[in-house]
């Protein structure tokens, strides 16, 4: 009867390691060519649509989390992105805020911004917010797992 049970945690702690994909976290207002990709493939950045990064930070753990903040010439949600077909895709109940977190550039608490959610596809979603301006978008986008 030990032996069986031994044999069930083994295994269960086994798996339950594999699940975690626990990474070094970062924040960053110059971020990599390679933090920037992994944002527009996981956020569903268009391609066609020109960033300028201004901010990046990253929180692995059981649930993986980023912010993305970006100035770009677009000035509305629905050019941002480019959903595929097949992602069930939902814009969710208006936010009225994003989440501050502890960064300086991340400043959201003191703007007025057009806010929507979004859930993604595999449990994941993102909140995105638009500081609409004359010649230019600053975009804050907060993503996460669930």
């Amino acid at each position: 009867m030990n032996r069986k049970f031994l044999l069930i945690l083994f295994y269960s702690l086994f798996f339950l390691a594999g699940c975690l994909k626990f990474g070094p976290d970062a924040e960053t207002v110059n971020p990599t060519v390679d933090q920037v990709s992994q944002c527009r493939r996981l956020m569903y950045l268009s391609p066609k649509v020109r960033i300028k990064p201004l901010g990046f930070k990253s929180v692995y753990g059981i649930d993986n989390a980023m912010w993305l903040k970006f100035s770009t010439d677009v000035h509305y949600h629905d050019q941002l992105f480019s959903f595929p077909d097949s992602a069930e895709v939902r814009q969710l109940q208006y936010v009225n805020d994003l989440l501050p977190i502890n960064v300086y550039w991340w400043d959201v608490d003191v703007k007025k911004l057009d806010i929507r959610s979004y859930g993604l596809p595999n449990g994941c979603y993102m909140d995105v917010g638009l500081d609409e301006k004359e010649s230019e978008t600053v975009v804050y986008i907060f993503w996460h797992e669930t």
